[in-house]
């Protein structure tokens, strides 16, 4: 089925005042961390952008997977089930330079252009015991698992991020095997732990506040995921009774409201 894709992007956070730090690899622990300024090995502006993926002309609902298609209902194959939030939203922490291009063939004034240092991308990662979790809701970004923003206990100026090589992209690995098991290191991205410094404190609370919003919004997603999820099994269940068309349409109505409980 041919579909189009957009990406609405839109800007929660930005400053331009930070500095990046070398980190030692282990658990995150400030106390740790070398802050003297001969440690610092970037400085500049920072941005954080969600991206949430819009598609036209297409289903809002992919096929039911095989394996759970297996389990006691062929015909949950035919059903069709709703995107992953980690596939429909996702954020990008940007660290940047502007540089300002003098005027040459072209263009007859000054122009500014940010050059982008290291991307971060992110998405909370969901808790593997969650009662309505399954098996394809889980994912990581870092190469470890670990969170790719991580506020340290000791300041809240300070975060330790995962960062990428600027234009490598998000690139999530999404099943329950590929996060437990250890893949070939040229199949992983190149990723480096630094440590990261809001010198304002305004900036501070800000980008605090920032990443709460977003956490918030992604698990906004992930009840709606569940919602569609249950509506769907119910429908299913309903559907392999055999009754009369009225009584049918009795159910299906019941169904929906119990869904929304």
């Amino acid at each position: 089925m041919s579909y189009s894709s957009e990406i609405i992007s839109t800007l929660l956070f930005e400053s331009t005042n930070v500095s990046v730090y070398r980190i030692p690899p282990g658990p995150l622990s400030l106390s740790k961390w070398n802050l003297k300024e001969s440690n610092v090995i970037w400085t500049g502006s920072l941005r954080l952008v969600e991206q949430e993926m819009i598609r036209d002309n297409v289903d809002l609902f992919a096929s039911f997977p095989e394996s759970q298609a297996k389990e006691g209902n062929e015909n949950k194959a035919n059903l069709k089930m709703p995107n992953k939030p980690y596939e429909c939203l996702r954020a990008k922490l940007e660290l940047y330079n502007t540089v300002y291009v003098p005027p040459g063939v072209g263009s007859l004034i000054t122009t500014k252009k940010d050059v982008v240092w290291a991307e971060v991308w992110y998405n909370p990662i969901p808790e593997l015991v969650s009662a309505e979790s399954s098996i394809e809701e889980y994912f990581k970004i870092a190469n470890d698992g670990e969170e790719t923003i991580q506020m340290t206990t000791e300041s809240a100026k300070f975060y330790k991020i995962i960062a990428q090589i600027p234009g490598s992209g998000y690139h999530p690995l999404c099943e329950l095997e590929n996060i437990s098991s250890t893949k070939d290191d040229k199949e992983l991205l190149v990723q480096v732990a630094l440590g990261l410094k809001f010198e304002e404190t305004f900036d501070t609370i800000t980008f605090s506040e920032s990443l709460n919003i977003y956490k918030r919004r992604f698990r906004n997603f992930e009840d709606q995921y569940h919602y569609e999820l249950k509506v769907l099994e119910l429908e299913q269940s309903s559907s392999n009774i055999t009754l009369t068309d009225n009584t049918k349409l009795t159910m299906m109505t019941m169904t929906m409201t119990l869904a929304t409980l």
